[in-house]
């Protein structure tokens, strides 16, 4: 008896699950839709200044492009020595941590 609540529970919890999925993301497209599509293509657009932006702008200088660089090349380094060190504990190699570099 137990076994058939058990099926009869999942047959029910997977449709219900995407149904209410489905409706959620229907929701919001239908109610919100317009909205999210206004700021997406406002933010690309370079358009959509918020106040936190506004204030960041004017507060700070913005940061040389090679720091960015350097700050990758040392993270880098550090994942390989991490690799290689430790006695070799966590059996990634080097290739491993260049494989999961990513854009």
């Amino acid at each position: 008896m137990i076994i058939a609540k058990s099926i009869l529970a999942y047959f029910f919890h997977w449709p219900i699950s995407f149904a209410t999925l489905a409706a959620t993301l229907s929701h919001v497209a239908l109610f919100h839709g317009r909205t999210i599509w206004e700021q997406i293509r406002a933010s690309f657009g370079d358009k959509f200044v918020d106040v936190h932006t506004r204030i960041m702008k004017k507060n700070y200088d913005p940061v040389p492009q090679w720091w960015f660089y350097s700050l990758l090349i040392l993270i880098i380094g550090l994942a390989l020595l991490t690799c290689k060190g430790f006695g070799r504990q966590l059996k990634l190699p080097y290739w491993g941590v260049l494989l999961g570099i990513d854009k």
